[in-house]
């Protein structure tokens, strides 16, 4: 697949008229013509890339709040960047010593208008209670707590507007792996799947009456999958070279990507520093995905993990801006030509993929 680079720096988001960046202790904005327009600086080192990677002083996610503002997920706060003044507030502090949650959920309703949901990810060694934060009408609210012992985390939190209910991926050990599913107030939350590695996801797509996961286990083979949510019927739709930890939907297109991480079983120091593999990481590439017209994984590009050790520098992987434009962006974590630069897919590799 041919791509270019767009932005030497890590895209967090893209919109049809701002585009919002990081680099060097920075965020950056663009307007749709990649002018630089405003930039503010993030408290924390400021200029050395390494140190940035190794205490992750990096924005993992943004997404738009209005046509003027941005929400920021920054070293354990969520931030408010105001376009006109150029200004960061602080809406929300993480608790439990949470640096950024794995994913945002964004939803439009008909009442309340645009409402955030995420879900902690937390080492939580001792698997202590883990909880859904919703953000509405400016303020952040706790809406379910997983009770103690349940999951050691959240990976992601999948809305479902025709059914009104949220799907909810946890991690990490196989009785706390599962696809959760709870309704619109989350008075009800019940499992639909868990128990197993297989069951471990970070992304899932839903699609019809199916929703598409794939799994996110350093631990085993990795497989693409979808539950038909009719009668919970499992099919493995193809294997995948590593984890997955992101993804993205654009158009019709529905993308993810691989990580390169280290074997988890391996004690803690060691763990930190090996250049071991896991058993489910086939090899040192992260390959981008999409899933095709007959429903199985199809492989667009593979890029290699950098020298730097995996868990210490973070795991190489493609990560995926939030955007709302027709273009493909994706981002480099840990992985060559070079860690934190966006590259965008080419028009006509768009046009391949939407014949497949």
């Amino acid at each position: 697949m041919n791509f270019e680079i767009f932005l030497k720096s890590k895209v967090l988001c893209v919109t049809d008229k701002w585009i919002l960046s990081f680099r060097k202790g920075k965020l950056l904005l663009y307007n749709s013509q990649k002018e630089l327009i405003n930039q503010v600086c993030l408290e924390g080192i400021r200029h050395n890339g390494l140190l940035q990677r190794l205490l992750r002083l990096e924005p993992r996610l943004a997404v738009p709040l209005d046509d003027n503002s941005f929400l920021v997920s920054y070293n354990g706060k969520m931030l408010r960047y105001d376009i006109t003044l150029n200004q960061l507030h602080t809406e929300q502090v993480y608790e439990k010593r949470m640096k950024n949650p794995l994913s945002i959920c964004l939803i439009e309703n008909e009442t309340y208008g645009k409402e955030f949901y995420y879900g902690e990810y937390i080492w939580n060694e001792e698997k202590g209670p883990v909880s859904v934060f919703r953000r509405r009408n400016g303020a952040w609210d706790k809406v379910y707590t997983f009770s103690a012992g349940a999951i050691t985390h959240i990976h992601n939190i999948i809305y479902c507007q025709e059914k009104k209910c949220f799907y909810i991926l946890t991690g990490d050990e196989d009785k706390e792996s599962g696809i959760w599913v709870a309704d619109y107030t989350f008075e009800t939350v019940r499992q639909l799947v868990g128990g197993m590695q297989q069951f471990r996801a970070c992304i899932a797509f839903l699609e019809e009456d199916y929703l598409y996961y794939a799994t996110d286990t350093p631990l085993e083979q990795n497989f693409l999958y979808r539950i038909h949510l009719l009668d919970n019927r499992l099919e493995k739709l193809g294997n995948i070279n590593g984890s997955c930890i992101y993804g993205a939907v654009q158009g019709d297109l529905k993308l993810f990507s691989t990580t390169v991480e280290p074997d988890s079983s391996l004690p803690k120091w060691r763990y930190k520093f090996t250049r071991k593999l896991g058993k489910g990481i086939i090899d040192r590439y992260s390959h981008l995905y999409m899933i095709d017209c007959n429903k199985t994984p199809k492989e667009l590009l593979a890029l290699r993990k950098d020298r730097l050790p995996m868990w210490l520098f973070q795991f190489g992987t493609i990560t995926f801006p939030y955007n709302t434009t027709n273009d493909i962006f994706i981002t480099t974590q840990a992985v060559k030509p070079k860690h934190g630069i966006t590259l965008k897919i080419k028009s006509e590799c768009k046009e391949t993929a939407n014949e497949i």
